[in-house]
């Protein structure tokens, strides 16, 4: 059996891999992973007029209000 090892992670590193308080997410449009209670999707802050928009192309624009959020996983190397 082959063991894999990772290199310790920085704790600047293990910050993005928590949730964190919609509060601080951010505001200029960059796509997250949002989550509120049972309801896990990626998404965007649309602005003062649209607020908070969820990435899901043919459907149409529904409004959630997230209660956490954390940056998406780097893409595969």
């Amino acid at each position: 059996m082959k063991t894999i090892t990772t290199a310790p992670r920085k704790a600047s590193e293990l910050s993005d891999l928590l949730w964190q308080r919609i509060e601080t997410a951010p505001l200029d449009g960059t796509h997250i992973l949002l989550y509120r209670p049972h309801i896990q999707f990626t998404g965007y802050y649309g602005g003062a007029n649209s607020g908070w928009r969820i990435n899901a192309p043919g459907l149409p624009a529904m409004w959630l209000q997230p209660t956490h959020w954390m940056p998406l996983p780097k893409e595969p190397a």
